[in-house]
């Protein structure tokens, strides 16, 4: 009688175990199977479909961040995957993109916050990305002294046509620039205008920018 309850509990075990009754869906499964062998291009083909049946998995909700080409957007939902979803899957991982988006917006500080936070609650992560820490409080290496050091950062976009479209606004009244940045295997075009040997003149001017045209700034090193 023992032996047969033994046998009887084994097959349940088994059958809860397979994948027809796991809580993880198929789909997403398989989603997770082709990020991981970086098999990009037919991932995002099934995002939306993913984002239709399952908008509150937190595998798509990374999944979607990363083909989201808004920014802010993207953001948004790497944050949510992580504040909502600590432990899921790529809660670390999200936490690390957005410490992407401020570094390459010009956000040392805060980029620099994050990393802290990655290194205390994700060591093995900090290990792996340990390449592209914020060195220095996140101060990018410096130009010779004798070279404009500083720029007003107004802008930075995943799409260059939308950096395109501010810097045209610009361009005839002042020296701009697109520079891009690229980290991760993410390209993101930033905005620059001006030139300042010192981060006091460049600070001025962007609070001109901001005063006269409305525009956000952040001061960076070229």
């Amino acid at each position: 009688m023992r032996i047969c309850l033994n046998l009887f509990l084994l097959i349940l075990i088994v059958i809860w175990l397979s994948p027809a009754f796991s809580s993880e869906p198929k789909e997403v499964a398989e989603g997770v199977k082709l990020y991981e062998k970086g098999e990009l291009d037919q991932l995002e083909k099934r995002v939306p479909d993913l984002v239709v049946r399952y908008p509150d998995n937190p595998d798509v909700i990374y999944f979607k961040a990363l083909f989201t080409r808004d920014g802010e957007e993207a953001l948004r939902l790497f944050k949510r995957v992580h504040q909502l979803y600590p432990k899921s899957r790529f809660a670390s991982e999200a936490l690390y993109r957005v410490y992407q988006y401020y570094f390459a917006r010009g956000y040392y500080k805060k980029a620099t916050e994050i990393w802290a936070t990655i290194e205390d609650n994700y060591p093995s992560l900090a290990n792996r990305k340990g390449d592209e820490k914020v060195q220095g409080g996140g101060v990018e290496p410096r130009a010779q002294p004798s070279l404009p050091r500083y720029t007003v950062q107004i802008g930075a976009f995943a799409d260059r046509k939308n950096a395109e479209r501010l810097q045209i606004k610009f361009k005839e009244n002042y020296t701009t620039t697109i520079a891009e940045k690229t980290v991760d295997n993410r390209t993101f075009y930033l905005v620059w205008v001006g030139r300042f040997q010192d981060r006091e003149s460049a600070l001025q001017f962007g609070q001109k920018m901001k005063k006269t045209h409305g525009i956000p700034f952040q001061v960076v090193e070229r």
